[in-house]
């Protein structure tokens, strides 16, 4: 998965390499698949993707339900320090932490 790419739009790869696969005749097993998933994240992803694998059996984890806990993730981790500068108040002089924090953007 590339670092700019959505996990839908990496699941649409990964279906298409399957559907094409399968057309050959080639099969894995849902826990191949789920692993080649999880292993294709980036480092960002690491952390998600162990717990994935020692949470839920890969062996009876389907693929849908791996899109939806990463989908979760994914909102996660774009919503990560999205709040806006003026949400927050230095306590000192009640300057804003953009003051303090010049790259933070609004």
């Amino acid at each position: 998965m590339k670092d700019n790419e959505t996990i839908d739009e990496m699941f649409g790869w990964f279906q298409t390499i399957l559907s094409g696969l399968k057309s050959l005749e080639t099969k894995f097993s849902q826990t191949h698949n789920n692993l080649k998933i999880l292993e294709s994240l980036p480092k960002v992803w690491e952390l998600k993707a162990t717990s994935i694998s020692k949470a839920h059996h890969l062996k009876t984890l389907t693929l849908d339900e791996l899109l939806k806990t990463l989908r979760v993730h994914e909102v996660y981790l774009n919503n990560k320090g999205c709040l806006k500068a003026n949400d927050f108040f230095s306590l000192r002089t009640g300057e804003t932490i953009k003051d303090e924090c010049p790259t933070l953007e609004k």
